[in-house]
């Protein structure tokens, strides 16, 4: 597996990510990008647009949601090729993975994603949420370690999207979540990479 972080493109004197999370219907994918927009304009004071689409089944269908971040105004708000890739289901990723630049890191939940290229990171998203007690914050932990890996936004104004846009009463177990996603890539990913 390479774990080598990929450089996000330079626009003018910022930085540009184009990321694209996938999933299937009920696994609150449209919520993670929320999230993630929220967190980059609204609390880390960046640039963001957020598109989502999902198939006819809806629940349990392939669902995607696209979040352009960027230091600078954002001219064009759709994705043309993302340079993250975020997939928690298999259909979703084949479905998806077209529009997807090829020297890119993606993200899977081996668990949830069985088959797929070798330049992925392995994040077992849907264990650690099983450890909170909740699989329904799977795709929080994903968002966690993925934005704690490829810097996309800070924990602080994640922390804050959440606070912001879920019900009070599942706030905590959010917060938890994105943070047990953080800290496996500080412990498991991080950590190896510095000992190679």
């Amino acid at each position: 597996m390479d774990r080598a972080l990929e450089e996000p493109r330079r626009t003018g004197e910022g930085m540009k990510h184009e990321v694209r999370i996938a999933g299937r219907g009920g696994q609150g994918i449209l919520l993670t990008g929320v999230v993630l927009g929220k967190a980059a304009t609204i609390f880390d004071g960046k640039m963001a647009t957020q598109m989502q689409s999902y198939g006819p089944e809806a629940r349990g269908g392939a669902s995607k949601t696209d979040v352009v971040i960027s230091d600078d105004p954002i001219n064009y708000p759709f994705i043309l090729m993302a340079d993250v890739f975020v997939a928690l289901s298999a259909p979703a990723y084949q479905k998806y993975r077209r529009e997807v630049k090829k020297d890119s890191l993606s993200y899977v939940d081996p668990q949830q994603v069985p088959s797929y290229s070798t330049r992925c990171v392995e994040i077992p998203a849907m264990s650690l949420a099983l450890e909170l007690g909740a699989e329904i914050v799977t795709n929080m932990v994903m968002l966690g370690a993925v934005t704690t890996h490829a810097s996309l936004v800070s924990f602080e104004a994640l922390s804050k999207a959440i606070t912001s846009s879920v019900a009070p009463d599942y706030v905590d177990l959010n917060i938890r979540a994105i943070g047990k996603g953080r800290d496996y890539v500080e412990h498991h990913l991080i950590e190896e990479n510095k000992n190679v």
